[in-house]
């Protein structure tokens, strides 16, 4: 069929827990794309630190030639006291 596999969902969750094994299963399917499909959080420190955890996954992917990324839904546009949540980062 010659499909090839273009990028992989996968959970924050997994991403904390697993990344090593997402990183090595992504290389061995030839999957250049991480995923984070989402990350929840309770408030804005909570949120600070999800994303300041998001940048050391994204770097260890890059030192491994895979590209991270990250799929935003709509409770990143909600605001922190009258700050939008993505313009905190």
């Amino acid at each position: 069929m010659g499909l090839k596999v273009t990028g992989s969902h996968i959970y924050f969750d997994k991403f904390q827990s697993n990344l090593d094994e997402m990183i090595n299963y992504n290389l061995k399917i030839e999957s250049p794309y991480l995923i984070c499909l989402y990350a929840s959080y309770v408030d804005r420190d909570d949120f600070i630190e999800k994303f300041g955890l998001i940048n050391k996954i994204e770097q260890k992917c890059k030192e491994n030639r895979l590209e991270f990324c990250y799929h935003n839904h709509a409770h990143e546009y909600k605001l922190f006291s009258g700050v939008y949540r993505f313009d905190i980062l």
